[in-house]
């Protein structure tokens, strides 16, 4: 018998019925590897192999967890890592597993170890929650089982970022970073071919100035609390140009259901970033308002963009309302006379509280208007 290409032992089988044996007195990571039994006679050669480890077989990632993702702050996520084990019957005792995020294909390991309590069986599901994360960016993740002979076989995987398109209360964020634009939907006063409707922009596509958080360029106050990176998405409307000054479209939010978690009187903060373009600000973009919609009562406006101006650094909005009940978000474009001009949106977001951050720009209701500071509706 040999181990490699060393050999353990030797012999000649005499009489039928002989049993040729190797005994491994205690078991150490010296003896891991490929025992190759060989044996000969006149008609020739023929082997058998076993491979031994203490090392435990690799985990199995769990594909189908619910809403894996869950928004820890505007710019922050966590993911629901979720496993199984291969045959934990066949490696010594587990007792946590090693596991290793980072960034996709780019920079060093992080590491953390995930405890157990109890006994690992076959059909355990697991869970662990990894925090901190960037969003919308995507990471390579690095799982192995720990026994007390060391680390097993390693699994791995890539999870990437998702809006959540039906949050809990406190989760609730979009910054448009897949085809499914958060459950959003669009509706206008022409056919859309008249080339007034919203669209997703990448951030490469965007024509100068400064993007917000996931839209990569950075610029005005969100520079001050948040990280850059290229690969994401806003969402805009050509607001100028070809067609009908004044027609309108709607981007829509999904219900959103206040009095799931919280009291029907809690008030909420309502944030978002805009970003106004225009070859000549003295002629008029359009309009950009922002209106919330109860299931049992009429729009009321939150906000309105000035019709003038521009301003090609990202603008956060910041908005204080109370609802009560379940309900929508309504973001409505007016189209301007000018030639050239684009109104953009991104990173929606609802907090529970008062709104602590001062809006830009021109904050009204149909009692009130104000400007750089944050209001208070009851809705």
């Amino acid at each position: 018998m040999k181990l490699s290409v060393q050999v353990l032992s030797a012999g000649r089988l005499d009489s039928p019925g002989y049993v040729s044996s190797h005994r491994l007195p205690a078991v150490a990571a010296d003896d891991y590897g490929q025992y190759t039994c060989t044996l000969q006679n006149e008609a020739g050669a023929g082997t058998c192999v076993f491979h031994l480890t203490g090392r435990a077989l690799p985990p199995e990632f769990y594909f189908d967890t619910p809403s894996p993702v869950r928004v820890q702050r505007p710019w922050l996520y966590s993911y629901l890592l979720q496993w199984t084990q291969s045959s934990p019957e066949a490696a010594d005792i587990i007792t946590a597993y090693h596991l290793e995020v980072r960034q996709v294909d780019e920079g060093a390991w992080h590491s953390a170890t995930v405890p157990l309590s109890g006994v690992v069986r076959s059909g355990d599901l697991f869970s662990h929650s990894i925090s901190e994360l960037i969003v919308p960016l995507a990471y390579d993740i690095r799982l192995s089982a720990l026994t007390r002979f060391g680390l097993g076989e390693t699994a791995t995987r890539h999870i990437y970022y998702t809006d959540v398109i039906n949050p809990q209360q406190g989760d609730i964020f979009c910054g448009f970073e897949d085809n499914k634009m958060c459950g959003f939907t669009q509706y206008s006063t022409r056919n859309t071919t008249m080339n007034f409707s919203w669209v997703q922009l990448p951030a490469a596509q965007t024509n100068k100035g400064a993007h917000s958080h996931n839209s990569g360029l950075m610029g005005g106050e969100k520079e001050q609390f948040l990280w850059s990176h290229p690969r994401g998405q806003a969402v805009f409307i050509e607001a100028t140009g070809k067609g009908h000054p004044w027609e309108r479209a709607w981007l829509i939010s999904p219900v959103y259901n206040s009095t799931r978690h919280v009291s029907h009187t809690s008030t909420l903060c309502l944030s978002f970033f805009f970003q106004r373009q225009s070859k000549n600000p003295a002629v008029p973009v359009g309009v950009l308002r922002l209106r919330v919609r109860s299931l049992s009562r009429r729009d009321v406006l939150l906000w309105s963009s000035g019709l003038r101006g521009e301003d090609r650094h990202w603008q956060p909005i910041s908005v204080s309302f109370t609802p009560h009940g379940p309900f929508r978000l309504v973001f409505e474009a007016v189209r301007g006379s000018g030639t050239y001009g684009r109104l953009l949106v991104d990173d929606i977001s609802i907090m529970e509280g008062f709104c602590h951050h001062a809006a830009s720009g021109t904050v009204t209701s149909s009692k009130q208007a104000m400007t750089n500071n944050p209001i208070s509706l009851t809705v």
